[in-house]
């Protein structure tokens, strides 16, 4: 029991490490990449991917993954149906961690895609009660997941949940400020134009001689002239 409490206590240990890490990063892919990273570091796990929602939130979609497999994956564009048999689609659909411990059962991905899992756990990603996707874990051995161990690693999700969320929202208002540079400067590029072009009618107007400088400053020699 007194070895069960330590585990306990080292897993929210490292779970507060990989917060603090993963809350200075401010782009989404970085974020996800390193966050996946880290968890599969930690806590010995040798495949673990986090899946996003797509804009229709009918398709969890991988976004990032530490392991080879897993990258192939997303390379080949893996995705999810929020509503088909997958731990996965059944973790965001109930928005609780599922856990499978023999992947010949129905609720796996891992004996089709995943060859040396047999574990998985799947647990929902959430921030403000807004479910933002998943974040799936492989291991190769038997029996690695507890019900207690899910309730550590999903205080882990929820906070990687937020961090995406502020992420995207930070991401969001630099591309908007980005724009409102971009808008501002052409107003003012179209301003400047105007007054050039309104400065050079005046100038045809009332100096068709072109007695003016040009640059619109009065020199020794235009004065005298005048």
């Amino acid at each position: 029991r007194t070895q069960n409490l330590e585990n306990r206590i080292h897993q929210l240990e490292i779970t507060a490490r990989i917060i603090q890490q993963i809350s200075a990063i401010q782009q989404l892919e970085p974020l996800l990449q390193q966050t996946t990273q880290l968890i599969s570091d930690h806590f010995g796990h040798y495949h673990v991917g986090i899946f996003l929602l797509d804009e229709n939130r009918q398709n969890a979609v991988l976004r990032a993954a530490n392991s080879l497999v897993g990258k192939k994956h997303i390379s080949d564009g893996d995705r999810v149906r929020v509503r088909d048999t997958s731990l996965i689609s059944a973790a965001i659909e109930n928005n609780e961690a599922r856990i499978s411990q023999k992947i010949a059962t129905s609720l796996s991905l891992g004996n089709i895609k995943y060859p040396e899992t047999l574990s998985e756990l799947a647990l929902p990603l959430r921030s403000e009660g807004v479910l933002l996707g998943a974040l799936n874990i492989h291991s190769k051995e038997t029996g690695v997941f507890s019900r207690e161990d899910a309730i550590i690693l999903q205080l882990l999700a929820d906070q990687v949940a937020l961090a995406i969320d502020n992420t995207i929202l930070f991401q969001q208002t630099q591309e908007n400020l980005t724009s409102s540079q971009r808008s501002f400067d052409q107003a003012s590029l179209r301003a400047w134009q105007q007054y050039l072009q309104k400065a050079g009618e005046l100038r045809e107007r009332y100096d068709p001689n072109k007695v003016l400088p040009p640059n619109g400053k009065m020199t020794e020699t235009s004065t005298s002239t005048i």
